[in-house]
């Protein structure tokens, strides 16, 4: 007598991880300059609750081998206020430089990247910016020695403009299924190995395509409902 199982129902919850940005991702078209022993950065916007993970900087004229970091910063009606994270020291190069940071949960609202680098050549290790039409930059008017990062925003000046740098965030969710294979109903051998596979998409219409296998009726990839038939 061959045992049976029948499926009633799967259900497959499948936890999204969805990467974007907040910052301002384009290579300024001005060079500063005197971005070294003190705090540099640009305030932005976050639209949702994010996991930060890395933050990426445009960095010119690079003088080896002295470093950088970046931290962020809380954001006070449009003044950088409290330390929240820093990074480790990278040896920059040309280009696009990322930092990585402790993954940080942030809420909704106003941010401050800011930059800092060891160099003692004032025209070296420099950011980028571009125009902008608020207070989008500021620069601490005291020294910072570099890698102290104070736990308060040091003497903020500001400038109408933005620097070439962003911060990186995922977002879970969790999704719902379009569809799910194998059919609800069908007749499965006990302890057979089932491939099954289901189409998601969250709120933000963001798709992705699940792939697994489990075996009944000890499977843990899903929950499903099972009774044992005589045949």
């Amino acid at each position: 007598m061959n045992k049976k199982i029948v499926l009633f129902f799967l259900v497959l919850l499948v936890a999204v991880s969805r990467a974007w940005i907040f910052g301002y991702p384009n290579v300024g078209g001005t060079t500063d300059s005197y971005d070294n022993n003190q705090l540099d950065g640009s305030r932005f916007y976050l639209s949702e609750t994010a996991n930060v993970s890395n933050i990426t900087v445009y960095i010119t004229n690079v003088q080896n081998p002295y470093v950088a970091q970046v931290a962020l910063y809380s954001d006070n009606a449009g003044t950088p206020q409290n330390l929240i994270v820093n990074s480790t020291s990278v040896s920059p190069v040309n280009g696009w430089n990322v930092f990585q940071i402790p993954r940080t949960q942030l809420s909704p609202g106003y941010y401050w990247i800011v930059y800092n680098t060891n160099t003692p050549n004032a025209n070296k290790n420099n950011l980028v910016y571009d125009a902008s039409d608020y207070n989008q930059l500021a620069y601490s008017q005291v020294t910072v020695n570099f890698g102290s990062w104070p736990s308060t925003f040091p003497s903020p000046a500001f400038y109408q403009a933005q620097y070439s740098m962003y911060a990186n965030y995922t977002v879970n969710t969790i999704p719902n299924v379009s569809y799910v294979l194998p059919t609800p109903g069908s007749y499965y051998q006990q302890n057979q190995t089932v491939n099954y596979s289901a189409v998601a998409n969250d709120s933000d219409n963001y798709i992705t395509t699940m792939n697994a296998q489990t075996t009944f009726p000890n499977g843990t990839s899903v929950n499903a409902s099972m009774t044992p038939l005589q045949g």
